[in-house]
């Protein structure tokens, strides 16, 4: 078969919508919901659609796609130092072309520009296949805090004998909501960014949640006494009349993190949340658990649900693959890449 690669003008959304439900899942939420496939797939500045697509040349038929994000898409001024985070990844299996994925991907690698590449989510039959082509794969971390007044959970299944740790209240620092006009007002000069790989900025933090179309992110400003030190993003999940919070990303000095633990566990026992988790790669997870941060463990009887969409009651990690610039300084959270889209729309 002759075939084609490229990146996929915007007309073809429709097709590429269709190929996902014939060829990766019937009624997947971004093979039938168009707002939200354009919301994450196209880009303001960019007259493009961001997936790579092989085509049969004599029909102009898909025969394999691969989309990416890049953090660049929510601010610009990131395109120095952008990150591609893949995405859905699938081709037809009797094409005849071999290792038509992989294909694919170098496309990708080669026509857009980046200093990262990544993905979460992967399935764990997959990591040799990305240890091979050089890319760091490692299981992201999943901490959480326990809301203590609560005797009986219904969102997270806690044994009875789990000894909670006591958390360190003995610093100052605060978490205040504020709304996204206060967050680009508060942090015009904000460049923490520089510390980080990949880097965020406060215009790629409003973009990529204040202006989502799908989910309400709750913002947390982190202040120290009068010094203001970044934003959590945080995401309110609720099962029946019970609710958690989970914090999605953060624009903070990372040494910072861990001390959230007391302003946090204050947040959740105010709100009556169940409890407050997040998960992550390259935090200093020594220290997490000095201040009182829990980490579910592979064989823990402790269960903290990733799923809600449908409500899933068991433990489901994330595993993340990178590669680029400075990879051993790499961090990542849980919205990064694809993994806090929705994938129930009514």
């Amino acid at each position: 078969m002759e075939y084609f690669v490229e990146i996929a003008d915007t007309d073809l959304v429709p097709d590429i919508m269709k190929f996902i439900n014939t060829y990766y899942q019937e009624d997947h939420v971004l093979s039938k919901n168009k707002e939200l496939f354009e919301w994450q797939y196209l880009a303001p500045s960019d007259e493009k659609c961001h997936f790579v697509l092989g085509r049969e040349k004599l029909s102009g038929n898909i025969i394999g796609v691969l989309g990416f994000i890049e953090t660049s898409q929510y601010d610009n001024q990131l395109a120095a130092d952008n990150c591609l985070w893949l995405s859905l990844w699938q081709v037809i299996q009797d094409t005849g072309i071999p290792s038509l994925g992989l294909i694919l991907l170098q496309y990708l690698i080669e026509h857009r520009p980046h200093n990262h590449i990544a993905v979460a989510g992967i399935n764990p039959s997959h990591k040799g296949m990305y240890k091979a082509m050089g890319y760091k794969v490692k299981d992201m971390r999943h901490h959480y805090l326990l809301n203590t007044n609560i005797n009986n959970y219904n969102v997270a299944v806690v044994p009875k004998d789990l000894t909670i740790p006591i958390i360190n209240n003995k610093n100052t620092l605060e978490l205040e909501l504020i709304d996204g006009e206060s967050l680009l007002k508060i942090y015009s000069n904000f460049d923490f960014h520089k510390t980080r790989t990949p880097k965020k900025t406060i215009k790629y933090i409003y973009n990529r949640y204040v202006n989502s179309l799908f989910y309400k992110y709750k913002l947390y400003m982190v202040k120290d006494v009068d010094d203001y030190l970044g934003v959590v993003v945080a995401r309110e999940c609720q099962v029946n009349a019970y609710k958690v919070l989970r914090l999605v990303d953060f624009l903070v000095e990372p040494r910072c993190i861990p001390y959230l633990a007391n302003p946090l566990n204050k947040l959740i026992q105010n709100s009556n949340y169940e409890y407050v988790d997040f998960f992550q790669i390259g935090l200093n997870e020594t220290e997490l658990s000095n201040q009182g941060f829990l980490k579910i463990e592979p064989d823990s009887d402790v269960v903290i649900p990733n799923y809600f969409e449908p409500f899933v009651r068991k433990n489901c990690g994330i595993t993340i693959c990178f590669r680029g610039d400075h990879a051993d300084n790499f961090i990542a959270f849980k919205a990064d890449g694809d993994q806090d889209r929705p994938s129930i729309l009514n």
